[in-house]
């Protein structure tokens, strides 16, 4: 997916290393989805290679049984991230897929000691409150379960069915949770009109008051990656252990929880497909505390946050900020659930 910033580059904020301003695609092996125009300039590269013929991993399991890799995320040379969160208990089970439970907590969002290569709207540090447990997806949302609650499956790598689901619209995203909302007998989030491919949604104003399951506002996201620790990616510094990206990935999504997870249990937060958040994108950071922050209340782009196998592991850092258009579709831009916690 297209590496956009609505800010004039100037190089790193505090870090050295900051990877090159880029006004098309990081890592220009990977297709940028034919279908969306990315809203930042220009149509998306619809004639770049799409990466499907990359290992389809079918046999993959869903993601609930992913690979746990428990030992592998280093974690243990991060900074507390500030307030370090709990996680309370074994995950729990809704709609086929695992659910992490992500306590409430303070912590510090954008450059931190922990990144390298910090962008302009990272900075300056911005200091969040989440005031509610939250429920977060242990893994990306995986084609079977998409296909299986949707009754379609928008990948462009499509066959792989423990692969996260893929070219889908913010608005399908959007649409899915609703879908798993009403089949757990819960009010969805989103207010949505049409059908398939063609569905239009429209965000909540508060979305850690609605009780169904929604997109993760931008600092859930944050927050959940991190899991209380100051380090690059989520669960490492070292990002090649927890991450698929255009380094290691073999020019395609590879199947869920095949990497190692971040302390909270948490699999490919960093890497494997971009995810598409609630949040419009809202600029550089206040640096003023903020508390259950939702971003503004329209925008050009969708948040959309973690870095993917098309693009270079400087993009999978837990700070990095991505989106695109609402409308536009990517063979590397999927999807994760959360639930504010009951």
């Amino acid at each position: 997916m297209r590496i956009w910033h609505r800010v004039t580059l100037a190089g790193a904020v505090g870090c050295a290393g900051a990877p090159e301003p880029k006004t098309g695609m990081a890592g220009a092996d990977g297709a940028d989805g034919a279908d969306g125009t990315e809203g930042s300039g220009g149509s998306d590269g619809s004639d770049g290679a799409d990466g499907a013929d990359g290992a389809d991993g079918s046999d993959g399991a869903d993601g609930a049984d992913g690979a746990d890799g428990a030992d592998g995320a280093d974690g243990s040379d991060g900074a507390d991230g500030g307030g370090a969160p709990c996680v309370d208990g074994a995950p729990s089970t809704a709609a086929g897929m695992d659910f992490v439970r992500f306590c409430a907590s303070t912590f510090d969002m954008g450059c931190t000691p922990g990144q390298s290569g910090c962008w302009p709207e990272e900075a300056p540090v911005q200091p969040v409150t989440l005031t509610r447990d939250l429920l977060v997806g242990r893994t990306e949302v995986t084609q079977a379960q998409f296909e299986a609650r949707m009754g379609y499956n928008p990948s462009l790598a499509a066959g792989c069915p423990g692969c996260p689901v893929e070219q889908l619209r913010w608005h399908e995203a959007a649409a899915f949770a609703n879908a798993v909302s009403a089949a757990e007998g819960l009010e969805g989030c989103y207010s949505c009109e049409g059908t398939g491919t063609l569905v239009f949604c429209t965000s909540p104003e508060a979305p850690a008051a609605c009780a169904g399951y929604r997109l993760p506002t931008e600092a859930e996201w944050e927050g959940a990656a991190r899991c209380g620790e100051d380090l690059l990616a989520a669960g490492s510094a070292e990002v090649e252990a927890v991450a698929w990206t255009l380094e290691n990935a073999g020019g395609a999504a590879q199947p869920v929880g095949g990497k190692a997870p971040n302390a909270c249990g948490l699999l490919d937060m960093s890497g494997n497909v971009w995810e598409w958040g609630n949040d419009w994108y809202g600029g550089a950071y206040s640096g003023a505390p903020e508390v259950d922050p939702a971003g503004p209340p329209s925008g050009t782009f969708r948040i959309a946050r973690g870095g993917a196998w098309s693009n270079a592991a400087a993009y999978a850092r837990v700070a990095f900020r991505n989106g695109s258009s609402p409308e536009s579709r990517h063979p590397d831009l999927g999807l994760r659930l959360v639930r504010t916690a009951p």
